[in-house]
Formats: C-alpha cells, structure tokens, sequence
C-alpha cells in the first residue's frame, strides 16, 4: 500500500521500514534531473529536506512527509542522478525509513 505527501510516495516495505520515492508528477515538474543530494543516515524530521534536485526545468528541494530514521539512501541515485527519471520505483527511491508513527503514515494522502 503507497500513501503520499510532498510529490513522494510511501510505500512499507517491511517490518518498520518505509520506503519513500518520486512520484511521477515530481518527476515531470523537475525534467531531466542532473544532480541529488539525498538526506543523510540518522534523524530526520517532518518538514526536513529529504532531497535536493537540480534538473533542466527547476532547481527544487523536497521536504520529508514524515518523521523517522534514515536507515538506507539510494547512494546510487547520488552517483548517477538520472536513475531519478526511471519510471521504475526501484531505480528512483530515494531513503528508506524506520521509527516511523504508523498514525502518520496512515494520515498521509491516499492518491497521488
């Protein structure tokens, strides 16, 4: 099941795991992204930065729908930042998160 909030899905992809991602719309409003610089392992709160995207449309930083731990980056995203225009969901993940308030997740936005 994918909630979302800030232009990012959340989907749960484990026992106290939470994966978040671009949605498509994010995608499109940035264009052909060139450069991500994810959040870092550790705390991270509502509204903190989760990613910052330069692309050919829009420079744009996205905020976190939730509150948790990172627990794992997509470190290949950082590397090689067009894995962000895949409209694969396991190319274009962006943190995985654990601690999470499943009232929180549950609260966020049932459709895109």
């Amino acid at each position: 099941m994918k909630r979302y909030g800030n232009q990012l899905w959340v989907q749960v992809v484990g026992p106290d795991r939470y994966r978040i991602g671009m949605t498509d719309q994010l995608q499109c409003d940035a264009g052909d992204i060139s450069y991500a610089n994810i959040a870092p392992l550790g705390a991270l709160d509502v509204d903190d930065t989760l990613v910052n995207l330069e692309a050919s449309k829009a420079a744009i930083e996205v905020a976190s729908p939730l509150k948790g731990q990172v627990v794992a980056r997509n470190e290949a995203a950082e590397t090689n930042p067009s894995l962000l225009d895949s409209k694969n969901p396991t190319d274009h993940w962006l943190i995985e998160l654990s601690q999470v308030d499943a009232q929180a997740f549950e609260a966020l936005a049932k459709e895109e």
